[in-house]
């Protein structure tokens, strides 16, 4: 009976070693990141949409046949990212991600005919006194460092922002940026943080994982706040300790104050130059 059960057991795990083979899931994870990097491009590179959405279909096929659900939801996500991203009034940042995320659960909805349920990762967290102390520093560092790229780039609220902003009274460009605060941060830290941050971690070892999602979250500021390789490389540093600080409080609450804290101090640089 003994080894009836081992053989068994043997035959079980050969089975899931052919349909996840080793690195496979790794693979699929760097190429995702890779396709989440660019998607914000997709709004200034238009011709990106049309490989985006192929390659993502292509890692969705892939995770299906390996039933890896956190693989065909990411997957899910990044195509409809490129799909939503050229589409007029709504491809702004971050209203296109927002569109993008309804998307995805709707699409896994019908698919599986059931409602998705939260995702694990989607936890306040418990936050300690030296987190809090970490995070306030965070916080400190990171306003200076914007304050040191606006001054020595001397730049200016990206052009979109900028012309909704002059057409629109003062009074509703202020509570526009004061959503923007509350929005964006939320947004990009459950793409980011969320979603992407725990499924790089179910295909790669947690440094390469924590590695990748930055530099994935740097290279997609190429055209945001701050921007330009050096934005790029300030969003990739901020976005390691970002995704550490996420795994070290395990949860979202400590990551999405430092997100909007950094957010507003954004809006105080670039807003008043446009009003």
């Amino acid at each position: 009976m003994k080894s009836f059960a081992s053989a068994a057991g043997h035959r079980l795990r050969t089975r899931s070693s052919k349909m996840n083979p080793p690195g496979l899931r790794g693979s699929v994870s760097l190429v995702l990141l890779a396709l989440l990097a660019i998607a914000p491009w997709v709004g200034f590179q238009v011709w990106l949409v049309v490989p985006g959405v192929l390659v993502a279909g292509g890692c969705w096929a892939i995770a299906r046949g390996a039933d890896w659900a956190l693989g065909k939801h990411m997957a899910l996500l990044s195509f409809w990212l490129y799909v939503v991203g050229v589409v007029p009034g709504i491809g702004l940042w971050p209203l296109a991600p927002i569109v993008a995320l309804i998307l995805v659960y709707a699409s896994a909805w019908v698919m599986t005919g059931a409602r998705p349920g939260r995702p694990s990762w989607l936890e306040l967290g418990q936050p300690s006194k030296s987190d809090w102390i970490w995070t306030g520093s965070l916080v400190l560092v990171t306003a200076g460092a914007l304050w040191w790229w606006q001054r020595s780039t001397q730049a200016e609220m990206v052009a979109s922002y900028r012309d909704i902003a002059t057409t629109v009274p003062a009074w509703v460009a202020v509570v526009g940026a004061l959503l923007f605060l509350v929005v964006n941060g939320l947004v990009e830290d459950v793409i980011f943080f969320g979603e992407a941050l725990a499924t790089a971690e179910d295909g790669l070892t947690p440094w390469v994982a924590q590695i990748a999602i930055a530099t994935s979250f740097g290279l997609a500021h190429l055209y945001g706040i701050p921007n330009g390789w050096i934005g790029i490389s300030m969003a990739a540093t901020w976005g390691f300790v970002l995704a550490r600080l996420r795994l070290k409080t395990r949860g979202m609450l400590a990551t999405y104050v430092t997100h909007v804290c950094a957010d507003a101090t954004i809006v105080a640089m670039l807003l008043p130059a446009v009003l």
